[in-house]
């Protein structure tokens, strides 16, 4: 087999990135997800998140922002996507540290060619992170493997890689992250007549196995949490999930072991103001 690497390079688009943002910000949220902590008998506890979302005229989420609720304080993300579901900019911000880091990206023939990254301290950029694509396909003209490098802006060296992985029919098979060197984790994906039917991620720096089962339609329904302990791993959390017919995930059992304690967290559709003092 003949692997071609391809380099691509950011051209004109028709609209800038900036301009695409503005024209989300002038849509109005269509829906609101609520994510709450209940108890057995379905009474609210606490809310654990919450998140919204703008559609486009053609049904496409172009806007995403998730609120998440933790020790008397928040973290949230902000996401922009293109027409075509890819990722345009992305914002993250806690309560307590103001601006936490923004990412752009750019593309060229529906597929994203490079991005910049940047991380605060006070609100201010401390360090900028450039990130580049490159796609590898075989001698048939399919891609086989995707190579996301970043590295400090200003520097030869490159940082962290990601090594994505395809099978003969497109479908993503396995997500590789190294860090100076080091396998840090790894994800595979395994498919059923190109359903998605398990995700594995297994984290080398945790020393934990996360597994997540799907059913014949690709939908989401069971977790199972490993940690390693004297050369095995040890079950230490599992959960079972409830989606309706879309695939939505409405709610989501957990539980710790080997104490069996359960968690029960339900997902609610609103259409009103999201606010937390909502519920409380």
């Amino acid at each position: 087999m003949i692997l071609a690497i391809i380099f691509y390079s950011c051209g004109d688009n028709p609209k800038t990135n900036l301009e695409i943002r503005k024209e989300i910000d002038s849509l109005k949220i269509e829906s609101v997800l609520y994510e709450f902590e209940v108890d057995s008998l379905n009474r609210i506890i606490d809310t654990l998140s919450i998140e919204k979302n703008k559609i486009n005229d053609i049904g496409i989420i172009v806007f995403k922002e998730k609120t998440t609720y933790a020790n008397h304080g928040h973290l949230k993300s902000i996401n922009y996507y293109r027409d075509n579901e890819n990722l345009l900019y992305q914002k993250y911000e806690s309560s307590d540290l103001g601006i936490l880091s923004t990412s752009e990206f750019w593309e060229e023939n529906n597929e994203i060619t490079n991005g910049i990254s940047n991380s605060y301290e006070n609100n201010k950029i401390n360090k900028t992170i450039e990130i580049s694509y490159n796609r590898l396909y075989n001698d048939n003209g399919k891609r086989v493997k995707t190579l996301i490098t970043s590295k400090y802006e200003d520097q030869n060296e490159v940082g962290n890689i990601t090594e994505r992985n395809y099978n003969d029919s497109g479908n993503l098979i396995s997500d590789i992250f190294i860090q100076n060197g080091d396998t840090i984790n790894e994800i595979d994906y395994a498919y059923s007549k190109n359903v998605l039917k398990n995700k594995t991620i297994l984290d080398y720096k945790e020393g934990t196995l996360i597994n997540f089962i799907y059913d014949d339609e690709g939908f989401i329904k069971g977790e199972e949490v490993f940690k390693e302990e004297s050369d095995s791993l040890l079950k230490i959390k599992e959960a079972h999930f409830e989606t309706n017919r879309k695939g939505e995930i409405i709610r989501k059992v957990e539980t710790e072991l080997p104490s069996k304690e359960k968690k029960y967290i339900e997902y609610r559709n609103g259409k009103n103001k999201a606010d937390k003092n909502v519920v409380q």
